[in-house]
């Protein structure tokens, strides 16, 4: 498998086939036990211009009270983003102050989305995290992360849907 800058990979199988196996070595977070796995980047979670990962369950992985604390969760203050840009950029436009906690499940994983590429990684991992939100927060997660690939970003998305696998440049 390689994964080129700007490279949409859907990555798909039946449960237990190591889907999620496969994006943890690829991530980093797993080590692998033969060959190499040579990505560009820190593989680190998490860290600037490495790698990035959002998960199935939204409300896993945001930690901020408000939209704004979410997103600077964690980063050094010589680093901090332009915060309402990324918000826009995943369409959660004017969303800086809104409380997490009564966001849609689509909303709470666009903002883990937002989160993430305030880390400037060069390999988003998205491990079904349309799974658990309605047809149009995956439609809404869906164009993001096609944007996401079309700007230069290498994307990989596990996924049950064919409909979704359908919009990769690449099905595995």
């Amino acid at each position: 498998m390689h994964l080129n800058p700007g490279s949409f990979i859907a990555l798909v199988g039946p449960n237990g086939s190591g889907k999620s196996t496969l994006v943890r070595l690829v991530s980093g977070r797993l080590k692998p036990s033969l060959g190499v796995i040579e990505r560009t980047g820190d593989p680190g979670l998490g860290a600037h211009g490495g790698t990035a990962m959002v998960a199935q369950r939204p409300e896993s992985q945001v930690l901020g009270v408000r939209a704004r604390d979410d997103i600077v969760w964690g980063l050094p203050a010589n680093r901090l983003p332009d915060v309402g840009a990324l918000l826009a950029r995943v369409g959660l436009a004017c969303f800086e102050d809104r409380e997490t906690s009564g966001l849609s499940g689509g909303e709470l994983q666009r903002l883990a989305i937002a989160a993430a590429l305030a880390r400037e990684p060069q390999l988003l991992i998205s491990d079904e995290s349309t799974a658990m939100i309605d047809a149009p927060g995956r439609s809404e997660v869906m164009a993001l992360l096609e944007s996401l690939a079309a700007s230069g970003m290498a994307v990989v998305h596990v996924t049950h849907r064919e409909s979704e696998a359908a919009r990769a440049d690449e099905v595995i």
